[in-house]
């Protein structure tokens, strides 16, 4: 169970979602900041294109959630503060863009992304969607790099992961 892996309580009757559920539904969480709308208490990896990828991001996101667990906690690189349930979402939506972009390339499997493609999704990322011609602030850029960095992190426990010693931009900061 998702909330029982991270170390999140749930309010009494809140059922937790199991880790293989195409849509993890958090609404119960009872310690939810109060800035952290309905809408993104609903984790949907369907929104992920490559049923695969549903379970890498899934895998990824618990191991954000619940870095203390052991697989995550003996990995050289993996963060140790755990992700705000608030941030889930983003994180989610920032996986869905990139993974879906390297479907809609051809891309079948993480070990073939070369940094070209990481070029060529920042790219098209960095310009806005209702106004292409406009390019976003480096804010709203950095996001979308690091979720591409993020992955190379958690590669040991990741059922498809990026060739061994990638890492999008190498060692260059996301910022």
């Amino acid at each position: 169970h998702v909330a029982a892996s991270a170390g999140l309580r749930l309010r009494p009757g809140s059922l937790d979602p199991v880790f293989d559920a195409a849509v993890w539904d958090l609404t119960g969480l009872a310690d939810a900041p109060v800035v952290m709308g309905e809408h993104r208490k609903i984790l949907d990896f369907t929104a992920i294109a490559n049923p695969l990828w549903r379970t890498v991001a899934r895998e990824y996101l618990l191991a954000r959630m619940a870095p203390q667990l052991p697989a995550v906690a003996t990995l050289p690189g993996a963060f140790r503060t755990p992700l705000n349930p608030n941030t889930l979402w983003n994180e989610l939506k920032h996986l869905a863009l990139w993974l879906n972009f390297l479907t809609g390339v051809g891309v079948v499997s993480l070990d073939a992304v070369t940094q070209e493609h990481c070029d060529d999704y920042l790219a098209r990322a960095r310009r806005s969607t209702t106004d292409p011609s406009r390019t976003l602030s480096p804010a709203a850029i950095v996001p979308k790099v690091r979720i591409m960095q993020s992955l190379a992190l958690y590669s040991e426990i990741l059922s498809d992961r990026y060739r061994p010693g990638f890492r999008p931009w190498g060692g260059r900061s996301a910022d």
